[in-house]
């Protein structure tokens, strides 16, 4: 069986040292002396959104960052879903997106919420409110970054941090209709004043140029997160209780199969996915057999399936994921 991830661990590098690199706090913790410079911000990453970030953890970077590439190693290990800097420079700020794109490319799901960066990645968060409110207290967009990504953290798979309530929030900078339209399109994560509450606007990454691999889809963080979040639970699993422990033939990949299809299944009846299939992937098995001497001309398709693979495992997944209401248009006729 594989087991659906609840809420995420939530990042925080902040300059300075520490006995160890790395501090972790749960929700309710007391945060230790280590950490309280930046108490606030710890404070916020913990607030969530619909729940709370299962914990944070905070790297040191050293004086002024200077240890910034041994805080963002030891950040590496720690399954952190999305992470902010406390305070940053330019060289800071490329130094997290390009760690970002590296630890994606090796297979680790981190994001980040960053000011004012227009990485043009789904893994980028461009948090571009210039001021937010807390009563007579205002937090620049840098300051603010580690509760936006705390609130993403705090956001199930089955929902949008769209539309999502800053309680402590009493305002921030405001921008017209137009404005905030031309913001999104940029890709730019904006809050709004409405009603006496402080929301997301759209809940948009930094990424705006399609590709044929990448659409509109990458756009929205829900739906990235969806795709993390099913990346991170498979592999998980397949790592602890598949690789060398079972051997690999033909009932125990249709074993496999069933336990992810079960497991896509339950993200059906939750309303993440629309629909998911599994199956083995003949083409994949097909070309290990040819380059391991084995003429597939003549074989069928079945035959293909079945056949020996080694140490490897070829499936293939067509998954179509749910969005969240986010435009409503209701034209009424008298």
């Amino acid at each position: 069986m594989i087991e659906r991830s609840g809420s995420k661990n939530v990042g925080l590098i902040i300059p300075g040292t520490n006995n160890d690199r790395i501090l972790k706090i749960a929700p309710g913790d007391n945060i230790p002396s280590a950490g309280l410079k930046y108490k606030e911000q710890i404070e916020m990453a913990l607030i969530g959104n619909t729940v709370k970030p299962k914990k944070l953890v905070v790297a040191f970077s050293g004086v002024d960052h200077a240890e910034i590439d041994d805080a963002l190693n030891a950040l590496a290990d720690e399954n952190v879903s999305y992470a902010a800097v406390s305070t940053q420079t330019e060289t800071v700020a490329s130094k997290v997106v390009s760690w970002v794109k590296e630890q994606r490319e090796i297979g680790k799901n981190i994001k980040a919420v960053l000011p004012e960066n227009t990485a043009d990645n789904e893994a980028v968060i461009n948090f571009s409110t210039e001021s937010v409110s807390i009563v007579d207290k205002s937090y620049t967009a840098e300051q603010f970054c580690a509760r936006m990504a705390g609130l993403f953290a705090g956001t199930p798979i089955t929902e949008s941090a769209t539309y999502a309530v800053l309680p402590e929030a009493t305002d921030c900078t405001r921008m017209s209709k137009k404005e905030m339209d031309s913001a999104i399109d940029a890709g730019k994560l904006i809050l709004f004043y409405e009603d006496g509450e402080v929301r997301v606007a759209r809940a948009v990454n930094s990424f705006t140029t399609k590709t044929d691999e990448k659409g509109d889809q990458y756009k929205k963080i829900k739906l990235v997160d969806i795709m993390d979040t099913i990346k991170s639970d498979l592999r998980s699993t397949i790592r602890n209780e598949w690789i060398g422990k079972k051997a690999n033939t033909y009932d125990n990949k249709c074993l496999l199969i069933s336990a992810i299809q079960g497991y896509m299944d339950d993200l059906v009846l939750q309303n993440v996915l629309e629909s998911a299939t599994v199956e083995i992937d003949i083409n994949g098995n097909k070309q290990y057999l040819e380059q391991n001497g084995v003429d597939a001309t003549d074989m069928s398709s079945d035959d293909i399936k079945k056949a020996n693979t080694g140490d490897k495992v070829y499936l293939v997944a067509n998954i179509k994921m749910n969005d969240a209401i986010e435009d409503v248009t209701l034209e009424i006729s008298i």
